[in-house]
């Protein structure tokens, strides 16, 4: 069994937060080792492996968010949208002084490199310190999703009745919106191709291809729609329906 220790903690979320904050945090820790190499003289001799967790965090959108299940959509709940960079940077110490290049090359390591990449999606309601859902993906460009989570604690029993048959899940933000909305569609299967919007009588005032932007669809509003309740449909290639997420449009 392995334990690691932080010496310096790192703030994983700082309250209060809402639009636009932002906070960076560092943690560190060490793991002493012995190593013996005979071509560079090492014997038993003494190292460091000092280790600094980075995350950085921003809070990029707000909006609505449901989970899709098998049974149906969730209730709409109030989220904010962190976006979190999280990484590790690696120095080397033998007997106290920086290991030589050579040596660290041989085992394919360098001082101050980057590793245990995690970027994230990450999803909070108001007042609550775990998350609604996490979305994870392989790189900085949030294109290419590689896992999802969902915390049960944070869904209250009115809003969803099928968690274990999420089939995906949408946010909507920002909501209220003034020109622009991006829906984020999570799961498998959801590519979104058209959209259209209408208004709360059915008519509808817009429609469109759909514009990938980060992993979500962009809609650029028309200046023609005035400030109100409206519908946004999205549509997959072979015209079915994938989401249908009311917004406010506030200018």
């Amino acid at each position: 069994m392995q334990q690691a220790l932080l010496t310096t903690p790192r703030e994983i979320v700082h309250f209060p937060f809402t639009a636009n904050s932002s906070w960076h945090s560092a943690g560190r820790r060490v793991t002493n080792f012995k190593i013996t190499v005979n071509s560079y003289l090492l014997l038993n001799t003494p190292g460091q492996h000092v280790y600094y967790m980075h995350s950085d965090d921003t809070i990029v959108g707000w909006g609505k968010m449901r989970v899709y299940t098998a049974s149906g959509p969730s209730a709409d709940y109030d989220v904010l949208m962190d976006r979190s960079i999280k990484y590790a940077v690696d120095s080397f110490y033998l007997s106290g002084s920086p290991a030589p290049l050579a040596l660290l090359s041989a085992f394919s390591i360098t001082q101050g490199q980057h590793t245990d990449s995690i970027c994230k999606y990450i999803f909070y309601r108001k007042g609550i310190f775990n998350y609604l859902m996490s979305f994870a993906y392989t790189d900085a460009t949030y294109s290419s999703q590689d896992s999802v989570y969902y915390c049960k604690d944070a869904i209250s029993p009115a809003g969803i009745t099928a968690i274990a048959n999420t089939t995906y899940t949408t946010v909507l933000f920002p909501n209220p919106a003034k020109n622009t909305i991006n829906l984020l569609v999570n799961g498998a299967n959801t590519a979104i191709k058209t959209y259209c919007v209408t208004d709360m009588l059915g008519k509808n005032v817009q429609e469109g291809m759909a514009v990938p932007q980060q992993g979500a669809i962009q809609v650029n509003l028309e200046h023609t729609l005035i400030n109100g309740n409206y519908i946004l449909h999205a549509y997959s290639a072979d015209n079915k329906i994938i989401a249908t997420e009311q917004f406010t449009i506030a200018r």
